[in-house]
């Protein structure tokens, strides 16, 4: 159960910069995901993409101008642009967020972050993460993921912290995805698949249960889709809309859920649905 108190507390704290993630605690998500990128400098911040063109503005609202990548600028050259009025008015004067706010701010609203790593960050740079993790006191609160090409850098968590929970994230469940997965287990810790939706169906959760792996899915915005990958068998969800709980109450047939999975996966496209 939400604590809504915690939550308006730790937004006031934060401010702008964690904004959208209280909104989604504030509806009673106990998840929060996010995608984290290292600066110039050294500073781990948030943002999807490894360039802030899709998501900042100049701060006049205008369009920037030329690629900007984060690990090319400093952290207060990123300051200098505007995170939140591409979404709208109300957004304006968002910064970009640090990643220890954003720590900060899943402790006191007491939700769990998923941390996915990014842009192939060296050995160091996730020990960084580690202990700016550790030194809030979330060691225990949060989960590590990131995709297949990047499986070295989850080797680095579990082989720091063998008790790491951590999901691999994948385009397709098959059985070089569930190898994979395998090298992350210690014995001490949960490992999961995090896959497209489209790759879910009843043979692939399947391999995924044969090899003692639970199953999450992305990015999924539809309740339809979420009720119907539910009654396959996924256990978690990554969505960026503020989905409802689940409409059904039975699970559905596994051939009509199929069914539904397998419309959407016709109806996908590979854009930036691709990752979380």
């Amino acid at each position: 159960m939400t604590d809504f108190t915690k939550v308006q507390q730790a937004l006031e704290r934060r401010g702008y910069t964690v904004r959208t993630f209280a909104a989604a605690a504030e509806a009673g998500y106990q998840f929060l995901e996010s995608d984290v990128h290292f600066t110039k400098d050294g500073v781990a911040v948030l943002c999807h993409d490894s360039t802030i063109n899709a998501t900042a503005r100049n701060a006049d609202g205008s369009k920037i101008v030329g690629v900007k990548s984060i690990q090319f600028m400093t952290y207060e050259e990123l300051l200098q642009y505007d995170f939140g009025i591409a979404a709208g008015e109300a957004y304006r004067g968002t910064r970009i967020p640090t990643f220890q706010e954003w720590i900060a701010f899943c402790r006191e609203a007491d939700v769990t972050p998923y941390i996915e790593l990014k842009s192939r960050m060296t050995t160091e740079q996730v020990q960084t993460l580690m202990q700016l993790v550790q030194e809030a006191g979330m060691t225990d609160r949060v989960v590590w993921i990131s995709f297949t090409w990047n499986l070295r850098m989850l080797q680095d968590v579990v082989a720091a912290n063998p008790e790491a929970e951590v999901g691999l994230l994948s385009n397709g469940l098959a059985n070089t995805t569930v190898a994979m997965a395998k090298t992350l287990q210690t014995g001490q810790n949960r490992v999961f698949l995090d896959v497209l939706h489209t790759a879910v169906n009843r043979l692939s959760m399947q391999l995924a249960a044969q090899a003692g792996l639970e199953v999450e899915a992305y990015t999924v915005n539809d309740a339809e889709l979420a009720d119907a990958l539910t009654s396959l068998g996924v256990v978690g969800i990554t969505t960026n809309t503020l989905l409802p709980a689940a409409t059904t109450a039975e699970p559905m047939q596994l051939q009509d859920a199929e069914a539904i999975v397998a419309r959407f996966a016709q109806d996908f496209t590979m854009t930036s649905e691709l990752e979380p």
